[in-house]
């Protein structure tokens, strides 16, 4: 918890549920330096507030009332406060893996969804996959443009509907691994590669 804890920006959602307003409390007392509490629940958010502040009155920006199934209006939220742990989204799959329970569909896109904007693209490791995929789909793709992709993708995802960041979720996640450490997604090689030749294309066209 401590650990978790240390990061600059920590939000939390279903914060006025048993767990997510437990998991508010702990956390306020390591001070963290943001802690951003989400609730669909408008009572509950009052509640968890007393519980933490003394009182309530929703009367800070921390406190969003929004659902986590309401996947455009979870994209502003994280788009303003850009926390940098979620925990309790982790905590939830998690516990319902170990429990052999059915997750809402919208809980679990969003979580994989949020760890692919970010996403660590331009290690050596996923370049090179991406490179060899890149070039088997299509022999003309050059190295630059296959780097000037991958640097380019965080702006792309942003500028995307909700349809398109699932298919591409879809393109590139082979396995989601949840653990106690956190989640892990690895990358499905020919899904990066096509997601490069689809970028490279347009700018190859414009070029031309």
């Amino acid at each position: 918890m401590s650990k978790i804890a240390t990061t600059r920006d920590i939000l939390v959602t279903g914060a006025g549920g048993s767990i997510g307003s437990e998991l508010c409390r702990q956390l306020y007392r390591f001070a963290p330096a943001s802690l951003v509490m989400v609730e669909r629940d408008e009572s509950a958010l009052h509640a968890v507030q007393l519980s933490i502040e003394g009182r309530a009155m929703l009367d800070s920006r921390n406190l969003v009332v929004a659902d986590i199934r309401d996947r455009a209006r979870m994209r502003q939220v994280f788009a303003e406060h850009r926390p940098e742990a979620t925990p309790l989204a982790l905590d939830r799959i998690e516990q319902a893996i170990k429990r052999g329970e059915a997750m809402h569909s919208g809980q679990v896109r969003f979580v994989v969804e949020g760890a692919l904007d970010g996403l660590p693209l331009l290690t050596p490791e996923v370049t090179a996959r991406a490179i060899e995929a890149a070039q088997r789909e299509c022999p003309e793709i050059e190295q630059p443009d296959v780097v000037a992709a991958l640097t380019g993708f965080d702006a792309l995802w942003e500028s995307l509907f909700p349809a398109e960041q699932a298919r591409i979720a879809r393109l590139l996640v082979e396995r989601v691994t949840v653990g106690s450490d956190g989640m892990a997604v690895d990358l499905r090689t020919e899904g990066l590669g096509s997601v490069v030749r689809e970028m490279v294309t347009p700018r190859r066209e414009m070029a031309a």
